[in-house]
């Protein structure tokens, strides 16, 4: 089961903030209803943008012949789930092992994961790794005050204090949303999790360590 992402193409980016703030996008996601499997399973990913590199957490070594992108949203409690019984030995057995080179891509179909990506402009690479792993770890999705608490209290630790967080208008007016909306209005990602090997998209298939495996055996 996924949650469904909030793509469609929006009229003006200020019609993309008022819904964000509205509540429309995270409160209409996580209701009833809101999960569906998809059952066309693989597609050739077509020519759209990624998210800069700012915004994406990476590991392993470029060089490795498997490069994956797992499109997550911090709200989604399945990307969660899975971060908490799979990732430790994925990244044990298969990405520090050379095989695999992964990535997280947040989908900003939701406030948490906006306002993670501000947080992300001011961490390395390393602290974008030990954010991601502390607040997938503590996270409550269902939860988005406390998902911003705990976004506050890890750039605490990090010395990179972000007081104005959960401000609406700080919030509104971050160049952020700028990048937002050229990934959401491009309608790429239906669902979270989805993921990405090699260039071509699984809609499907569940990224577990068995399904990511899989594809170690086959390089």
């Amino acid at each position: 089961m996924r949650t469904i992402a909030f793509v469609g193409v929006l009229g003006t980016l200020g019609l993309a903030i008022a819904l964000i703030f509205s509540g429309a996008i995270q409160n209409g996601l996580e209701g009833e209803g809101s999960h569906q499997t998809f059952h066309s399973s693989t597609v050739e990913k077509s020519d759209w943008q990624k998210l800069g590199s700012t915004y994406r957490i990476a590991y392993g070594d470029q060089q490795a012949p498997v490069h994956m992108t797992e499109y997550f949203s911090f709200q989604c409690p399945h990307c969660i789930a899975l971060f908490r019984s799979d990732f430790e030995r994925i990244k044990r057995e298969l990405i520090d092992t050379g095989n695999i080179y992964f990535e997280f891509h947040p989908v900003p179909q939701d406030l948490p994961t906006a306002q993670a990506m501000i947080c992300f402009e001011s961490l390395s690479e390393k602290e974008k790794r030990l954010f991601l792993e502390v607040v997938f770890e503590e996270a409550t999705p269902t939860d988005p005050d406390f998902m911003t608490a705990l976004m506050k209290a890890a750039m605490n630790v990090f010395e990179k204090p972000t007081p104005y967080l959960d401000d609406t208008d700080f919030l509104k007016n971050h160049p952020v949303f700028e990048e937002i909306f050229r990934f959401i209005k491009q309608e790429a990602i239906l669902a979270v999790p989805t993921v990405e090997v090699n260039g071509r998209l699984y809609m499907a298939e569940i990224p577990d360590y068995g399904f990511i495996h899989s594809f170690v055996e086959a390089s």
